[in-house]
């Protein structure tokens, strides 16, 4: 009886076990005319650090604030043009929910479901959303949320 009551619990653990990436949520509104290599973060401040260094390892290019300039262009003797230029046109918009209580077994990574919508900021319209399942840190098998989400978005945009 003991045996039993040993194994059957041993299985219950093991089958509630997640031992495989999650698949995204991919939601394509708008197609960007050029790749996209430069956003600005909004959201989540506890993780953007995170999600920083994923984006960089997969070539992409998070500026910690947006910025805006004033550009006077003559075209003329009489005719001056004045116009604001933005230094990053488009925006990954972060929202984080932890999904379920408790740490991962192997690390102190926690489950969180990451929503990130790649917005265009001229024209104030969403491009990409993506949704993604994951750990916050190394839980092997498992990868990263961020690495997750920096993988699709760069293949995406």
């Amino acid at each position: 009886m003991k045996w039993l009551s040993l194994l059957v619990f041993t299985s219950l653990f093991l089958t509630s076990c997640i031992i495989n990436d999650q698949k995204p949520r991919i939601t394509k509104i708008k197609l960007p005319a050029q790749s996209i290599k430069s956003f600005i973060l909004i959201g989540d401040d506890e993780y953007a650090p995170d999600m920083t260094v994923a984006c960089a390892h997969y070539g992409l290019q998070i500026r910690p604030m947006a910025f805006q300039y004033s550009v006077v262009q003559k075209q003329s003797s009489s005719r001056t043009i004045k116009y604001n230029e933005a230094g990053d046109r488009y925006a990954l918009k972060m929202t984080v929910r932890r999904e379920k209580e408790g740490k991962c077994v192997f690390s102190d990574g926690r489950w969180v479901l990451v929503t990130v919508a790649v917005v265009d900021l001229e024209t104030n319209e969403t491009l990409l959303v993506i949704t993604q399942e994951g750990p916050t840190r190394e839980c092997p098998p498992l990868t990263p949320v961020w690495d997750l989400l920096a993988k699709l978005i760069a293949a995406q945009v």
